[in-house]
């Protein structure tokens, strides 16, 4: 379980769109692959926090 202040940064710093040829070429023409990404959370300590796909999944509501 996490935190709402780390759900709210993760709502924040969300990345997401959709790979395609250009990205990766030996994918077909009309194919794409969605994806999202989340970077690293700094912590007040200088450390940073790293969230399970379980994790951004809840924080998005998934």
């Amino acid at each position: 379980m996490i935190s709402k202040k780390e759900k709210e940064w993760i709502k924040r710093n969300v990345i997401s769109g959709v790979a395609t040829k250009e990205d990766f070429p030996s994918m077909k023409d009309d194919e794409v692959l969605p994806f999202i990404a989340v970077p690293n959370m700094p912590q007040p300590d200088g450390t940073t926090k790293a969230f399970s796909i379980e994790e951004i999944m809840e924080a998005l509501g998934k």
